[in-house]
């Protein structure tokens, strides 16, 4: 016999949020005043008819915050691997190097390896360009999985980050 799920079904996701700041929060209040500047009281829900309140929403980014200080030696965690992702303007490097090769492994096994290469060599351009454009701030990787419940959802997919010119990169 087969299940049936009858609940909701996703595609588990997360994003990460490339951001440069003048100085870094020290407080949940600092992101509160960062991230909500003209008198909201909530944040609404993505994918259900929920709200969440502008300190839940500040609390929950400020643990990424707090949670991420020991990863890499960017903040809060390696801002390069962040930037691995996908990003929307990015090319199809492996479908560029594949497109109509008849199978052959060592050939395709050649192509795939050219792909990553010029894949790695574009999100290292992207990294030190975002670097250059943004002198003396402090350049931080957010992220955030729809896996982890409606907030998080609602944060991944919305426009919390919009304001801040955030760089939206997509792990999925």
């Amino acid at each position: 016999m087969a299940k049936i799920r009858m609940g909701f079904v996703t595609n588990s996701s997360s994003s990460s949020f490339i951001i440069a700041l003048d100085k870094l929060p020290t407080s949940v209040e600092d992101v509160k005043n960062l991230l909500f500047k003209h008198g909201e009281t909530s944040y609404p829900a993505l994918y259900s008819n929920e709200v969440f309140s502008i300190d839940e929403v500040a609390d929950r980014v400020w643990q990424e915050f707090k949670d991420g200080k020991s990863k890499g030696d960017d903040y809060p965690f390696n801002v390069r691997e962040a930037m691995g992702g996908y990003w929307d303007d990015m090319p199809d490097f492996y479908n560029m190097y594949t497109k109509g090769l008849k199978f052959d492994p060592k050939e395709y096994r050649e192509a795939s390896n050219k792909a990553r290469k010029d894949r790695e060599a574009w999100i290292d351009a992207r990294y030190k360009e975002f670097k250059q454009a943004h002198p003396g701030k402090k350049i931080v990787a957010l992220e955030f999985s729809d896996n982890d419940g409606p907030l998080n959802a609602s944060i991944e997919h919305g426009d919390l980050f919009n304001h801040l010119n955030a760089k939206r990169i997509s792990h999925h």
